[in-house]
């Protein structure tokens, strides 16, 4: 089928007879931009191999954002500077900038940038396990202390982290009050690593046991307690911190198509 069929088995399906200028040419008036947006929706949906693409725009000195649609993942982030000369910025978790950089971006001093961070504002319907509730964890990044945390026999506050040494098998853990029964995604970074296994639960329901430097993200369902802990084997040796635990919402919005309407609820 062209666009002029397609928007004409629209029209005749729905009933909109008002997005089309009359019914013997059937020119658009406004009928293409739900057909498109029908489009984009299942481009999005549609499982393909992914690609590899580079965005390229301009941003001058004081903005800190860049908004671009219909991106799946962000590989790298590189800034050239007016004499060419490139770098590499280090990936952080939003949350992370926000603890370090408290003040207004709009109030911020300009500079060499050195972070960049993904903004999720929408979310693909097959992305929707990734859809998630604000930050449940107090002090994940362990900034100045460790409060909001319980540390076991072997546990030790650092600079901006909690590190252990081999010693008895005890917990590092915080009561964030969750759900028995419900998905969180938890996230945090190894370094320093020395030897051992280190495992998160929820509860009594365990994740998959880490034993190396590294940021891991996993899917625990809480059972038990909405206790978030890592209980490390006798051997661990080595430091976390930049800890995230996040509730798995399902993503809401759908698509709708009737004899009356096409729209996006």
């Amino acid at each position: 089928m062209n666009l002029k069929e397609i928007r004409t088995k629209f029209v005749e399906t729905s009933g909109r007879f008002d997005l089309v200028v009359d019914t013997t040419d059937y020119a658009d008036n406004g009928a293409d931009f739900f057909i498109q947006a029908a489009q984009r929706w299942l481009d999005v949906i549609q499982p393909a191999p992914m690609e590899d693409a580079r965005y390229q725009n301009d941003i001058v000195s004081g903005d800190y954002k860049l908004l671009f649609k219909y991106g799946r993942r962000i590989e790298r982030v590189e800034v050239w500077n007016a004499e060419g000369i490139k770098q590499e910025l280090d990936r952080k978790r939003l949350a992370w900038l926000r603890d370090n950089y408290t003040k207004d971006p709009d109030n911020l001093d300009s500079g060499v940038p050195k972070y960049w961070a993904p903004g999720v504002f929408r979310l693909s319907p097959e992305q929707e396990h990734l859809r998630s509730a604000t930050e449940l964890i107090t002090n994940g990044n362990f900034t100045g202390d460790a409060d909001g945390w319980t540390l076991g026999a072997g546990w030790t506050y650092g600079t901006n982290a909690v590190d252990r040494a081999a010693a008895a098998a005890t917990d590092l853990e915080q009561d964030f009050s969750g759900t028995v029964g419900t998905e969180y995604r938890v996230i945090f970074t190894i370094s320093n690593y020395v030897a051992g296994t280190l495992t998160p639960y929820i509860g009594t329901a365990a994740g998959t046991a880490v034993s190396a430097d590294g940021t891991y993200t996993q899917t625990i369902t809480a059972a038990g307690s909405g206790v978030l802990k890592f209980t490390p084997d006798a051997s661990f040796d080595g430091t976390i911190d930049s800890i995230s635990v996040l509730e798995m919402t399902p993503y809401t919005d759908d698509f709708t198509f009737n004899a009356e309407t096409m729209e996006f609820n």
